[in-house]
């Protein structure tokens, strides 16, 4: 589908991450916003600063 967003991958516990990575991850999907490396405090939806790092797609 045109303008569809497409999930590169799974999220990971320490695996780097730019933006523009697009990941699948407690069945949503998220665009990163910031390079950082995944760990508790950036999983997309449960960690502590995860919005200063992903952001919802549809």
């Amino acid at each position: 589908m045109p303008g569809e967003k497409v999930v590169a991958f799974k999220w990971e516990r320490g695996k780097g991450y730019y933006p523009g990575d697009k990941v699948g991850h407690r069945d949503k999907k998220w665009e990163c916003k910031k390079k950082h490396q995944g760990d508790w405090i950036t999983e997309p939806d449960i960690g502590l600063y995860w919005d200063s790092y992903w952001k919802p797609i549809n």
